[in-house]
């Protein structure tokens, strides 16, 4: 599986090795979701525009990773998938068991992502 994640890092790196970093699962792929308005963010910020190339949107269920790949503006997607871990495709109220998994999943991946030799900002 790290493979396929340093397949997704490597191509939405900067040359420093660094790249921006989003989560999504299935809760948040709605049309015009926060989701869509974080994306646009990209488009109308100042200058901004360039920084959505190296965007990594780690996906936490089917849905969400399909929602990301066939996208308008192609993305660089990454679906971490745990076996035998619960389904987090539904929205996770906090402190829920739901939401402890998803954090618990973040700090996962994230640390892979710096195993694997790369600077992140998560957002």
């Amino acid at each position: 599986k790290n493979s396929d994640l340093e397949k997704v890092l490597a191509s939405a790196a900067m040359d420093n090795k660094t790249v921006f970093i989003t989560d999504l699962n299935k809760a948040w792929i709605e049309n015009d979701s926060i989701f869509d308005a974080f994306l646009m963010s990209f488009e109308y910020g100042i200058d901004t525009e360039w920084l959505i190339e190296h965007l990594v949107v780690i996906c936490f269920d089917e849905a969400a990773f399909e929602y990301c790949s066939n996208m308008s503006t192609p993305l660089h997607c990454y679906y971490f998938e745990i076996e035998g871990a619960d389904d987090l495709s539904d929205d996770a109220s906090f402190m829920t068991p739901n939401y402890f998994e998803i954090v618990w999943k973040k700090i996962v991946v994230l640390g892979n992502v710096l195993e694997l030799g790369y600077n992140f900002l998560f957002t």
